[in-house]
């Protein structure tokens, strides 16, 4: 019961009624796979008792994964000689919605010690704050799409919004930006499409040190 009905029959490809087939099967385990809900995928196929000449049964497992990932970094940086650290901590949730939706929570943070000129009202040293959020769905989400695009599986819908504070001894730099992303796959998963629906970037410097301007 940790996936809803919808999320498990998207990747499902056989179909009660249709001829075996190899492939179908093979693309229908990569579908279950590729979920980060799912730990295992198990599926057997055996002849049906009701007719074991003609029909065959398949019996689909999926075995639930650990949805929370927590990661955190600490990074050196040497910017012309500017010695500085980054910090940053993530965490996503790969079933946030019962459906395989997948929830990413990013942290960052960056503190460099510049040298050089120090007679800015600022200060003489840099630092840098930001997180981003985005939320990934396994399928189309647009509205008055037909049935059959969202339930295509190996698509996906990502929206994210992100927000970064930059503090040099120059200026103060503000950045925003938002973006929806659709992807699928054709021919028979040999390609991979991506488009930006939406992609938004706003810059804002609200101050400015005069000797700098």
């Amino acid at each position: 019961h940790f996936l809803r009905s919808t999320a498990i029959y998207r990747p499902n490809l056989m179909r009660k009624g249709a001829y075996f087939s190899d492939y179908v099967l093979s693309r229908t385990y990569q579908n279950y796979s590729n979920l980060g809900a799912v730990e295992q995928v198990s599926i057997v196929t055996r002849p049906s008792p009701q007719d074991r000449l003609r029909l065959m049964d398949a019996t689909i497992t999926l075995i639930p994964a650990n949805p929370h990932w927590f990661r955190a970094n600490i990074d050196g940086t040497n910017s012309a000689g500017d010695i500085g650290i980054a910090p940053s901590v993530s965490y996503q949730h790969h079933n946030i919605f019962n459906g395989a939706e997948q929830l990413n929570i990013q942290l960052k943070g960056a503190y460099e010690f510049i040298t050089g000129n120090k007679s800015s009202s600022l200060g003489s040293n840099y630092y840098e704050l930001g997180g981003e959020v985005s939320l990934t769905f396994p399928q189309f989400v647009f509205p008055y799409l037909k049935k059959s695009w969202r339930e295509r599986p190996n698509a996906s819908t990502k929206v994210s919004i992100g927000l970064t504070t930059q503090h040099r001894p120059e200026y103060t730099r503000q950045f925003f930006n938002t973006t929806i992303n659709y992807g699928w796959t054709s021919m028979r998963g040999r390609l991979r499409h991506g488009l930006d629906f939406l992609d938004i970037n706003y810059v804002r410097m609200p101050w400015i040190d005069d000797e700098f301007r």
